[in-house]
């Protein structure tokens, strides 16, 4: 594998987070508060924006020296507004839709955590 390449595994995670951050807006859009549907909007922007990042990691077109920052930037969207949702007890979730809302902000931390073992910055 190349230096910067990012595995298969990590793109297949991102892709989850994007179809269920899909799947959320698609059942729940019509019954979110307008700030509720923009912070999951957010999120599944923040997820196509890593996803383009990802992608010209692996064909070798982006080679910042802010990579790891870069990525990062998406991660905390993914991260701070997934967990506002989870948060906001007034947000009208079903049990299973809060469980995908928790998939989506336990696996944007774990991705955190694999792009920082990845690409460490020196």
């Amino acid at each position: 594998m190349a230096e910067n390449t990012p595995p298969t595994s990590l793109m297949d995670t991102v892709e989850a987070v994007l179809l269920r951050t899909s799947k959320l807006m698609e059942e729940t859009g019509i019954l979110l508060e307008p700030m509720q549907r923009e912070d999951l909007a957010e999120i599944r922007e923040g997820t196509l924006r890593l996803m383009r990042l990802l992608e010209k990691v692996a064909a070798g077109t982006w080679k910042p020296n802010s990579l790891v920052h870069d990525l990062r930037s998406p991660l905390n969207i993914i991260i701070g507004y997934s967990e506002m949702l989870l948060d906001d007890k007034t947000a009208p979730f079903s049990d299973s839709q809060r469980g995908e809302l928790n998939f989506i902000h336990e696996t944007g931390l774990e991705l955190a955590k694999r792009i920082n073992e990845l690409y460490k910055e020196d």
